[in-house]
């Protein structure tokens, strides 16, 4: 799911800080509440990153 930066930094620090409970992520297609503890895996990336040579 795609969410907003503010989000995502409130992810990595709640996760990165072992925090239990839940948060409320704003995503595109709405918000999503996420249980923390059963969080396995998270990726984050620029979506407006590019690879590549010249302008």
């Amino acid at each position: 799911m795609l969410v907003t930066t503010k989000s995502a930094d409130a992810l990595e620090q709640a996760l990165n800080a072992g925090t239990a409970g839940a948060l409320e992520l704003q995503a595109q297609d709405g918000n999503v509440l996420i249980a923390l503890p059963r969080v396995l895996y998270a990726k984050r990336f620029a979506r407006e990153s590019r690879v590549g040579f010249g302008d």
